[in-house]
């Protein structure tokens, strides 16, 4: 089998890079989850990553309550200290599912999840991106702000802010990326541009990799912090470290060239 053309590598990069690894089967009780019912209601992924453990309290109440509804059925990752922080009779809910572990990048492919509401890590940046699902952000510090302006200048999400956010506004946020198909278009559109160049997501990562390392040496070799090469300008608005530029990468084709979402 020949190697992979993906557009947009570094030069140094390794293109005999291995295909897209086979996806295990999902855990029991989240396969049940995800099996349409009788009601057929969409299905939202919450992640924040480490980020439920600090978030306020009351931060984290009001998101996990906005999700908590009739409309639709809520999977959402919560550690342990997260899950004590937020009161039990919302924990109760029906369509709520509350797992201290889910296979992230997997699920959020998975094509029965509609909606994901997420911290914007560059993990979890980059699995929206790559797995084409609209996107709630909801950043916290570090690159998070970053990844999620980028996100949603791209159209394919909408953002919340974590310090003043309410449960009737996160219902309201989710519901609008439910109904209006025009989020959900745009990011198969992102998804498949960035399958085209980067050859999925396990192709990313090693792009982004790649990507890091090359500009690493360069810095090294020209002792010089100009690091962003002439051809690869969207590095630019995304040198806050290794982190933005893996979601830089990510958007690379799509995110430059669609018209109306500059």
């Amino acid at each position: 089998m020949g190697s992979p053309t993906c557009a947009g590598w570094p030069a140094t990069a390794d293109r005999n890079a291995s295909p897209e690894p086979a996806l295990p089967q999902l855990p029991d009780e989240l396969e049940a989850f995800l099996a349409p019912d009788d009601a057929n209601l969409p299905v939202v992924l919450f992640t924040l990553g480490s980020m439920s453990s600090i978030m306020d309290p009351n931060n984290l109440t009001e998101l996990l309550g906005g999700l908590c509804n009739a409309k639709w059925k809520t999977m959402a990752a919560l550690s342990a200290k997260a899950v004590s922080r937020v009161p039990a009779e919302l924990l109760q809910h029906p369509n709520l599912l509350v797992s201290s572990w889910i296979p992230q990048a997997q699920v959020i492919a998975d094509p029965r999840v509609n909606v994901v509401v997420t911290h914007c890590g560059w993990g979890a940046a980059l699995d929206v991106v790559t797995g084409g699902k609209p996107v709630v952000c909801v950043p916290h510090h570090g690159d998070q702000p970053v990844n999620a302006d980028l996100l949603v200048s791209k159209g394919m999400g909408l953002k919340l802010n974590f310090k003043t956010v309410k449960a009737t506004g996160v219902e309201k946020t989710v519901s609008a990326l439910l109904t209006d198909p025009k989020y959900s278009q745009r990011a198969q559109e992102l998804s498949k541009a960035v399958a085209a160049e980067t050859c999925g997501r396990h192709g990313a990562v090693t792009f982004v990799e790649q990507l890091v390392a090359e500009d690493r040496a360069r810095r090294d070799s020209k002792h010089t912090t100009d690091i962003v090469p002439a051809h690869r300008p969207f590095t630019a608005a995304l040198i806050g470290g290794a982190a933005v530029v893996a979601i830089g990468a990510a958007v690379l084709a799509a995110g430059l060239r669609t018209k109306g979402h500059a």
